[in-house]
C-alpha cells in the first residue's frame, strides 16, 4: 500500500470498533484500491482543544510514522475532513 496517497474517508471500507480512547475511536478498515487491512484512528478536531493537545497529537503521528518493527503498528499515513482528524494505522 502506498504511503503517499492522498485518502478521504470514503477511500476505507470500516468494519468493527476495535476500541475507544479519550480522543478517539479505532475501527478495524480495509483500503479500497488494494484490499489492504488497516486500523483507523478517528480524533474528533472538537477534543483537540488545546495547544498542549495538539502537541501531542503531532507528537503522536510524529513517533507512529517512525515506527518500522514487525510487531508494532506504524502510520501508514493521516487525512483530515471539517470535523475529524483520521490516522491510518
Amino acid at each position: 500500500m502506498s504511503t503517499l496517497k492522498a485518502w478521504s474517508k470514503s477511500d476505507f471500507i470500516f468494519k468493527k470498533q476495535l476500541g475507544m480512547g479519550q480522543f478517539g475511536v479505532v475501527y478495524e478498515a480495509v483500503e479500497r484500491s488494494s484490499s489492504f487491512p488497516v486500523a483507523v484512528k478517528i480524533i474528533a478536531k472538537n477534543k483537540v482543544n488545546s495547544e498542549v493537545l495538539i502537541k501531542r497529537l503531532k507528537r503522536e503521528i510524529e513517533v507512529h510514522s517512525r515506527l518500522k518493527y514487525e510487531h508494532i503498528c506504524g502510520l501508514y499515513g493521516y487525512f483530515s475532513d471539517q470535523n475529524h482528524i483520521y490516522l491510518v494505522l
